[in-house]
């Protein structure tokens, strides 16, 4: 099963929940190019629609034959057009970020460990989830419903509630606070257990071509409890809290690199979405790098699907 109360955390809870997020990176909305321009000369981004840009914003798209060749430069791809299909893998592997689902999307996610911290057996887990209300307009909230210790003790054994309140703010920042297991099953451990946090993003565009490689990146910074303190002062249960942050960025269309500090140590991933038209994200790496916190460097793999039945 999972670790006891006693045992340091695994970090395979917090690998799922943030994976399970990577489905608002994965193209579960879109805008056009008449729903979203720079401004010609300011390069400031004006939305007349209450979409997501995580996708189509970045992803390599035909540019416009419009005579006009500033506009041109800066216009937003059509997620419709043939063979512009390359949905945003993931920027984020196990910490949350401020952006999250909203009202029409849903979402399945998955995460194996072959080894868990302090303890040389597997583990895994699943998680669905769906979002509410609109981050552009008002505020959006992702709830997740997650089974810890799949692999060993069967789906549905451990189970936990997630909440993810977040708001965007011109299409490029993200705020939102957190609370994982604000319900779970009385069998819950604590490396799975209830935290709270608060985290901002901002997509960052590194070139003036945001389709070619590393052109565009997103950065996220957070403080929280449980989970994202210092080991020492999660195995003392010290009730502090600790800083979380994480830097990804696009380095083909169809793939990200990943760099995070959990709170206890630094992970190292990748993402990739492996098929055209599909909202299907693969996410690997290998936390605990610095030895900071655990018994070693170990591998973590996971997949999420998202879904919008709005059509977006």
């Amino acid at each position: 099963g999972r670790l006891s109360d006693q045992e340091l955390q695994s970090p395979q809870a917090g690998f799922l929940r943030a994976h399970a997020i990577l489905v608002q990176h994965v193209g579960v909305e879109a805008v056009t190019e008449d729903q979203m321009v720079r401004r010609e000369g300011g390069g400031e981004l004006r939305s007349a629609s209450t979409r997501s840009p995580l996708e189509a914003y970045f992803n390599p798209s035909r540019r416009s034959q419009e005579p006009n060749p500033l506009r041109n430069r800066y216009l937003l791809p059509d997620p419709s057009l043939p063979g512009n299909a390359w949905m945003l893998p993931g920027m984020a592997a196990s910490t949350p970020t401020g952006f999250g689902a909203e009202f029409g999307t849903v979402w399945a996610a998955a995460s194996y460990q072959p080894k868990v911290r302090y303890n040389d057996g597997q583990d895994g887990a699943v998680a669905v989830g769906f979002g509410l209300g609109n981050a552009r307009q008002v505020v959006g909230l992702q709830v997740s419903i997650n089974s810890f210790s799949t692999v060993n003790s069967g789906f549905g054994d451990r189970t936990a509630v997630d909440l993810h309140l977040h708001r965007t703010f011109n299409d490029v920042w993200g705020l939102a606070v957190g609370w994982e297991s604000v319900a779970a099953s009385s069998n819950i451990t604590r490396d799975s257990g209830e935290n709270v946090y608060v985290v901002g993003s901002r997509w960052l565009q590194l070139r003036s071509d945001p389709d070619a490689p590393f052109g565009v990146g997103m950065l996220s910074l957070g403080v929280g409890s449980g989970r994202f303190q210092l080991e020492e002062a999660f195995y003392e249960e010290r009730g502090s809290v600790g800083v979380f942050g994480s830097f990804g960025v696009r380095v083909a269309p169809p793939l990200t690199l990943i760099a995070e500090w959990t709170g206890q140590d630094l992970m190292l991933a990748t993402s990739l979405t492996p098929l055209r038209n599909q909202r299907l994200a693969i996410t690997a790496g290998v936390t605990e790098v610095t030895g900071a916190a655990g018994d070693g460097a170990r591998f973590a793999i996971g997949g999420s699907w998202g879904y919008n039945f709005l059509g977006r």
